[in-house]
């Protein structure tokens, strides 16, 4: 796995990633803004990772987003790719990272190879 140093989610250079397929985003969620959708209520919206202190990453939630938590303060590892040719991030898997889970990345983010 190839590692990626953060600066705050404003000013990510998202280009970097535009050419992996996957990325791996670990860290908490410390702010949603998500809604639900139809009868079947599927969740739609963004969520903030802080993936070290004072640096976040933005991720959208849709409709093709398994999660097994979108709550505020839950530590996750995040599976994501790029939208298209954008700059946004969009959540494929939210696992919830368990406390005898340890961490392998430095700073938060990996790209898997």
């Amino acid at each position: 796995m190839i590692s990626h140093e953060l600066i705050p989610y404003m000013n990510i250079n998202y280009s970097y990633f535009m050419e992996k397929e996957e990325i791996t985003i670990e860290g908490k969620i410390v702010s949603s803004q998500l809604g639900e959708f139809g009868k079947n209520e599927i969740v739609y919206g963004y969520i903030t990772i802080e993936v070290s202190p004072n640096q976040n990453v933005l991720v959208k939630i849709d409709s093709y987003t398994w999660y097994e938590t979108l709550d505020i303060g839950n530590d996750v590892i995040i599976k994501a790719k790029t939208l298209g040719t954008t700059d946004i991030l969009v959540a494929r898997k939210v696992s919830a990272k368990h406390r005898n889970e340890s961490s392998s990345f430095a700073d938060g983010i990996a790209v898997s190879s």
